[in-house]
C-alpha cells in the first residue's frame, strides 16, 4: 500500500512538551515511524514514559491541535497524518472533522465515567453530541446504542445502572462501547486493561477482538502488557524511552530482538 492508503502514518515523528512554569521541557518521542492500514490492528507496547500515551493523545483528543494548548504535545520533527491529512498543517475545524472518525478509549477511561449518567446515557452521549441541542436520538441510533451494548456483553439489567453500581470490568465495557458507538474508522485504545483484575483482562481482550471482527475498524492498541496485545494485533511496535526499538509481527519482534528491552521481553516469554 502507498503512504496515501494509510489510516494513520507517523514518519520520523518527534514529540515534546515545552517548559511550563517550573516544569522543564520534556522530550516524549523521537524519530518514530509506524503506520496503521485499513482493517489493521497495530499494537504499541511500552512502559510508562515510553511516549505511547503522548502519541495517542495527539491523534485522538478532540479539540486539541498539536502544540496548541497547555499540556499539549508539540511536533518537533517529522510528521503525523490521519486519513491522509497531516495534523500539523490542518486547521482546528479540519482536525475536529478528522477526529470525528476516531474512537478514543483514553487511559483509565473506566474510572472517569460521568457518575451522574446511566450506562445507556453514557454510551449514547457521543451520538447526542452530533445532534442539534434538545433533539432526540432517531430510532436507528437508539438501536445502534443497544446493539453496541449487546456486543460488549453488558446485560439489559445494567442499562439503567450508574457507574458506581458496576464492577471495574463492566465500567471498562461501557467505556469501550462509548468509544465505538459512532462506528469510527480508527479506534485508539490507550492501556486497554489498566487497573483491571488479571482474571478480567482476557474477557476484555476477547470483547475487543470480537468488536473488531463485527465492526471492521482499524485500531491502535496501547499496552505495557504483551499478553493483552498478542491476541489482538497484526503488527507490534515496541517503544522504549520515546524510541522505536522493535517492529513487525509478534513472532518477528521477539524472535530477533536487537534492543535490551525487547530481549528482556523475549526472555520473559521464553521462561513462561
Amino acid at each position: 500500500m502507498s503512504a496515501a492508503d494509510a489510516i494513520l502514518r507517523l514518519d520520523d515523528l518527534s514529540l515534546g512538551y515545552p517548559a511550563h512554569g517550573p516544569s522543564p521541557a520534556v522530550e516524549a518521542v523521537r524519530g518514530v515511524t509506524l503506520r496503521v492500514d485499513a482493517g489493521q490492528v497495530v499494537g504499541m507496547l511500552g512502559e510508562s514514559g515510553s511516549g505511547t500515551s503522548s502519541i495517542a493523545r495527539l491523534i485522538a483528543q478532540p479539540g486539541l491541535a498539536p502544540g496548541r494548548g497547555q499540556g499539549a504535545p508539540v511536533i518537533e520533527g517529522g510528521s503525523i497524518a490521519l486519513f491522509g491529512t497531516e495534523l500539523r498543517r490542518a486547521s482546528a475545524r479540519r482536525l475536529d472533522r478528522l477526529r470525528a472518525e476516531v474512537g478514543y478509549l483514553a487511559q483509565d477511561a473506566a474510572a472517569t465515567l460521568d457518575p451522574h449518567r446511566t450506562t445507556l446515557e453514557l454510551v449514547a452521549a457521543p451520538l447526542h453530541a452530533r445532534l442539534r441541542r434538545g433533539q432526540d436520538l432517531p430510532p436507528e441510533l437508539r438501536q445502534r446504542v443497544l446493539d453496541v451494548l449487546v456486543a460488549v456483553e453488558l446485560p439489559p439489567e445494567l442499562l439503567r445502572a450508574f457507574p458506581h453500581e458496576l464492577s471495574r470490568g463492566q465500567r471498562q465495557r461501557v467505556a469501550i462501547a462509548r468509544a465505538i458507538v459512532t462506528a469510527p474508522r480508527l479506534l485508539i485504545a490507550d492501556d486497554l486493561t489498566a487497573g483491571l483484575d488479571p482474571a478480567v483482562r482476557p474477557g476484555i481482550v476477547r470483547t475487543l477482538a470480537e468488536l473488531r471482527r463485527l465492526e471492521g475498524f482499524s485500531a491502535l492498541v496501547i499496552s505495557h502488557d504483551l499478553d493483552v496485545l498478542e491476541p489482538l494485533v497484526d503488527r507490534l511496535d515496541v517503544l522504549h524511552r520515546g524510541a522505536l526499538v522493535g517492529s513487525g509481527t509478534v513472532a518477528q519482534v521477539l524472535g530477533d530482538p536487537w534492543h535490551p528491552y525487547v530481549q528482556r521481553l523475549a526472555q520473559l516469554r521464553a521462561e513462561r
